[in-house]
């Protein structure tokens, strides 16, 4: 008998959708550009390296929803903010890693 999923279930399985691959690049550059405890990341440079190591279009990226890595971030101990300008506004969407509970 089938069960409605819950929302962990659901997670989950979100999650382990996500190529190593990506997890690798946003691994990467929250290394590279680690400054107090906290990590900026561009969208356009994961973007790009994404598509380029995947070997897939720009615009597949965003339809498999590659870069919804927030949970999977937060899991691992991350406060992760995903920035991008409103209307309007113009200036590079990021992501925006710091330490849980840092105080």
């Amino acid at each position: 008998m089938i069960k409605p999923i819950t929302p962990k279930e659901a997670l989950d399985i979100k999650l382990t959708r996500i190529p190593d691959e990506v997890i690798k690049i946003f691994n990467d550059l929250i290394i590279e550009n680690l400054k107090n405890d906290r990590s900026t990341i561009q969208q356009e440079k994961v973007v790009d390296l994404i598509s380029m190591t995947l070997g897939i279009p720009v615009k597949d990226i965003f339809k498999q929803s590659l870069l919804d890595i927030e949970k999977y971030y937060e899991k691992a101990g991350w406060d992760v903010v995903y920035d991008r300008p409103g209307y309007n506004e113009d200036y590079p969407a990021t992501f925006k890693f710091s330490i849980k509970n840092k105080k």
